[in-house]
């Protein structure tokens, strides 16, 4: 293996971890995601968000060049209907209505993959990107605190390709954090075309093309090399990789996504009803022609809208699930474990279908210790906007009653 001059800290750890930064996303029998055949992109945006869309296209295609797959597109239209979820055609929309489905309070935006349980093989995706929670610009020049679209739109592409949160090199479009007017996830970085070479290379490329290096080896005793020249905020790069090394945080998983952090004030004053209850069935479902899991809770205490839990019982629906060969991955959804015993916070979909709020953010665990309840809420692997800069999701614990319950 070579060792690259410019690598400053060398941490020898006895745990597996994989050389590389970058993750993709599997299935549940451990498939990687991915395209067969190249995927062609149905924009729903106006003329200068496609030029933004159309260049993003084109980075990962210029990424993907010597493979057997090339993105493209084709216009539909601003104001054009499209569905999302299973239907073959692969939508890039805006969510704008207080009755979109796809919308959540709080994500940035929501990527939907469809795939082979069996294979991983992609068989439909789509991306909607929160337009009512927050501002866009295709125009950096002239940013103040929006988000630029062709950078979003890039870094949402990666995911579409089965690419999930990059870990460890800030440069990189899949890494998990990105600031208001950032324009740097334009560009691909050797951690960004190393995990398209995992995928869709039958080798993969050690040494980056912009003259960085990438380590190899296999599980077991590994080291983790962290680069500290010219790396902007370099100390929490080495802080959070060194906590990943020593097994204090999670690296991010492949449902990691962009959150603004919603604080339990809020999610109290937009739920229709709280929850303290355990898991005791889940099943996946179509809905539609989506898939989605339906949580069955067995209910300890309730607030909120108390006719919704009259029989001791409250049915969570979830986008997403696994059902045969057919799985759907939706960004940021929040998941309910069999036995669990937890608190969410549930919003009233169009349809009258409890759902969590917030994603992620809605759902907290309760662990019973030293005859104390405390309340989890689990952000690692996620990255959450509080006080207008982004910055990776903590492990948050609170008493339970500050739950309100």
């Amino acid at each position: 293996m070579r060792i690259c001059p410019w690598l400053a800290v060398i941490v020898v750890v006895a745990i597996p971890l994989r050389g590389h930064a970058y993750e993709v996303k599997k299935s549940s029998t451990g498939a990687a995601l991915h395209w067969e055949e190249a995927p062609e992109l149905v924009l729903a945006l106006a003329p200068d968000e496609r030029t933004a869309a159309t260049a993003a296209i084109a980075t990962w295609n210029v990424g993907l060049a010597g493979t057997a797959l090339a993105l493209s597109s084709i216009d539909a239209g601003r104001d054009a209907v499209v569905t999302d979820g299973g239907d073959a055609t692969n939508t890039v929309r805006w969510g704008d209505r207080e009755d979109d489905p796809d919308l959540e309070r709080g994500v940035l935006g929501l990527t939907f993959l469809s795939y082979a349980t069996s294979t991983g093989e992609i068989r439909d995706a789509d991306i909607v990107l929160n337009a009512r929670n927050f501002a866009w610009t295709v125009d950096p020049s002239e940013c103040t605190n929006e988000y630029d679209l062709q950078s979003a739109l890039t870094h949402e592409l990666g995911h579409l390709l089965g690419l999930a949160h990059s870990l460890g090199h800030h440069e990189a479009v899949m890494f998990a954090t990105s600031d208001a007017c950032e324009t740097t996830k334009r560009t691909l970085a050797g951690d960004d075309r190393a995990g398209l070479d995992a995928l869709y290379r039958t080798e993969t490329t050690t040494t980056t093309d912009d003259g960085g290096c990438a380590a190899g080896g296999s599980p077991g005793i590994a080291m983790l090399l962290v680069a500290l020249a010219g790396r902007r905020r370099r100390r929490a790069i080495v802080a959070g990789v060194v906590a990943v090394a020593l097994g204090l945080v999670h690296p991010p998983g492949a449902d990691a996504a962009r959150l603004r952090h919603l604080a339990i004030a809020e999610l109290a004053a937009d739920a229709a009803v709280v929850v303290h209850g355990t898991v005791i069935a889940t099943i996946a479902r179509r809905d539609g022609g989506a898939l989605v899991t339906d949580t069955l809770l067995a209910v300890e205490r309730c607030a909120g809208e108390r006719a919704r839990c009259r029989d001791g019982l409250v049915v969570v629906r979830s986008r997403g699930g696994e059902l045969g060969d057919e799985g759907l991955y939706v960004d940021a959804e929040a998941r309910l474990a069999l036995g669990a015993e937890i608190v969410v916070f549930l919003r009233a979909d169009p349809r009258g279908r409890l759902r969590v709020l917030g994603g992620v953010q809605g759902q907290f665990d309760i662990v019973r210790r030293d005859g104390a309840v405390h309340a989890v809420r689990d952000l690692r692997g996620h990255d959450v906007l509080a006080h207008e800069a982004w910055d990776h999701g903590e492990r948050e614990v609170v008493p339970a009653s500050a739950l309100g319950l």
